[in-house]
């Protein structure tokens, strides 16, 4: 690919409308913005992959089709893997037939872009298979997307409070049988028929309810539009670190008792910490022994709407081993699954009454160096443009001591964090 630098950068308001609608001409388009978070330690403070150049085939062992793509080619890669994408990795925690879903996205979906556009600063970088001056005069001749039209939105929760309720107690009972230690149950709220801008919705969420892995993907007619505030895995160099996230508090008036609240929760502690060896034992499988350690144990951070309990775990990658090793010894997030993992695994598709498909899956890239960035899929919408359908899930973490109108509380509290972001969008509970 070759490379223009464009500096200075011109204001996002300006840029982002005009990228909105150029970008409607690809199929497959991937954008990241970082809001600003400085916890994240980005380089870029947003990114964008359009246009594929080449897709990485699914092959039996598609982690490894996508390592001999990067080895081959030296370029960036973008993409996904479905929550599914476990069957792969862990095939016996399917044990029934497969649910419904309302965005059915493909298990693992990796390509090289035709064209790379980051923002750094006040320096705009664009690197394009084409020729990327003609891209950017191409970008600037385009006229900036319009506001579409509001309509009202309104999404339904699948299940009813009293479904919510039964489902968690059996999933208690679990627990009390010492099955496993911690799940994390999730609902889903969905509406239909829709016709919706999902660029418009990004701009939203990043105006109304920022967030450091905020993203906007789409893969044909299939998209994601996400707020997420949850890293999964990053590798910088041969460092590999994870951010797992658990322990949520709704932001109130009082901010600085608000976060001494969630940072001494006995409760919420011991949820992080159980997902915290969790991704410890993860990181050993693939880390030089030894390396592997706690950087920060429960940190609380504020977003917009509610405030996260975020600890920190990292090691050496090995060096005879693919970077790609580590993805597999990590998925799907633990923060999603609970512990064991695998009988977690099982719990949920036994109770969840809807298939997660994306949602609970990783978004990210590969640059050339073969560094990787991955955020959690939480906090996002999934959208078929082709039916209409729109969905949004949410969970909870379920140990022994929570409380279950606690945690169905926290449901809705997240699910209304990026909902309420937009303008017409409303949620009802009434199944």
């Amino acid at each position: 690919m070759r490379i223009v630098h464009l500096h200075p950068a011109p204001q996002d308001d300006e840029l982002l409308p005009r990228l909105q609608q150029w970008c409607n001409q690809f199929s497959h388009v991937v954008f990241f913005h970082r809001n600003n978070y400085s916890h994240v330690q980005c380089t870029e403070d947003w990114l964008l992959a359009c246009g594929c150049y080449e897709s990485v085939p699914a092959s039996a062992d598609a982690l490894n089709s996508l390592y001999a793509s990067h080895r081959q080619h030296g370029n960036w890669h973008f993409g996904y893997l479905s929550y599914d994408y476990r069957a792969v990795l862990e095939p016996q925690s399917v044990r029934l037939p497969q649910l419904p879903t309302q965005v059915c996205f493909e298990d693992f979906f990796f390509f090289r872009p035709l064209h790379v556009l980051r923002k750094i600063g006040d320096t705009l970088l664009l690197e394009s298979h084409l020729d990327p001056e003609a891209v950017w005069q191409s970008i600037m001749r385009t006229p900036a997307s319009e506001e579409p039209p509001l309509l009202p939105v309104t999404l339904k929760a699948c299940c009813s409070a009293e479904t919510y309720f039964r489902n968690w107690n059996k999933l208690r009972t679990h627990l009390a049988d010492g099955d496993l230690y911690e799940i994390n149950y999730c609902i889903e709220f969905a509406a239909h028929q829709l016709g919706l801008d999902p660029w418009w919705m990004m701009l939203q969420l990043i105006r109304q309810a920022p967030a450091p892995f905020a993203c906007l993907l789409r893969h044909d007619f299939r998209y994601c539009i996400g707020a997420s505030p949850e890293r999964f895995l990053r590798k910088c160099g041969d460092r590999i670190m994870a951010q797992p996230m658990k322990g949520t508090a709704p932001r109130q008036a009082d901010h600085a008792a608000d976060k001494a609240r969630l940072a001494n929760d006995q409760k919420e502690q011991a949820e992080n910490v159980m997902i915290v060896d969790l991704m410890r034992n993860d990181l050993m499988r693939c880390a030089q022994p030894g390396t592997v350690r706690v950087d920060e144990l429960f940190g609380v951070y504020a977003f917009p709407q509610v405030l996260q309990m975020i600890s920190t775990v990292s090691g050496q990658l090995r060096s005879e081993l693919p970077f790609t090793e580590a993805l597999r010894c990590a998925f799907p997030p633990g923060s999603m699954t609970g512990a064991p993992k695998i009988k977690a695994m099982e719990l949920i598709e036994r109770y969840e009454p809807r298939r997660r498909g994306l949602y609970s899956g990783i978004i990210g890239y590969i640059t050339p160096e073969g560094d990787f960035d991955f955020h959690v899929v939480i906090r996002s919408f999934l959208y078929d443009s082709q039916t209409g359908a729109l969905s949004l899930q949410t969970g909870s973490g379920i140990t022994w001591y929570a409380r279950p109108e606690s945690e169905y509380a926290e449901c809705l509290l997240k699910a209304r964090s990026v909902i309420n972001a937009l303008p017409g969008f409303e949620l009802t509970v009434d199944a």
